[in-house]
């Protein structure tokens, strides 16, 4: 699975073994988006979290992996391309229920 990992990423794998979240969050199906001014919006929902800021209005259009687990989509998993590591993105409107991808899509 390490191979397949290595070879499959949208990002050159590191040296050493990630820690178990960044490997598990690696796993996950994933999306390149741009950030917008309200966040990022996947699959008819919006998130959103400060971190995004710096990347708001970026003059050339970027899109970024955006990481996602289809069980829970109250969160979306940010990937930081100067920082290198992940950022937890919740929900633009905290009252939303949770749902699965399954359920959204019906």
């Amino acid at each position: 699975p390490y191979v397949q990992y290595q070879t499959t990423a949208p990002y050159q794998a590191p040296a050493a073994l990630p820690d178990d979240r960044t490997l598990r969050i690696h796993l996950l199906p994933f999306r390149r988006l741009s950030v917008q001014r309200y966040g990022l919006q996947l699959f008819g929902r919006q998130f959103y979290d400060g971190v995004l800021r710096r990347w708001i209005g970026v003059r050339r259009p970027e899109k970024f992996c955006v990481s996602y687990d289809p069980r829970d989509l109250r969160v979306v998993y940010f990937h930081d391309p100067e920082l290198g590591q992940y950022f937890d993105i919740p929900l633009r409107n905290l009252r939303a229920s949770s749902a699965s991808l399954k359920l959204i899509q019906g």
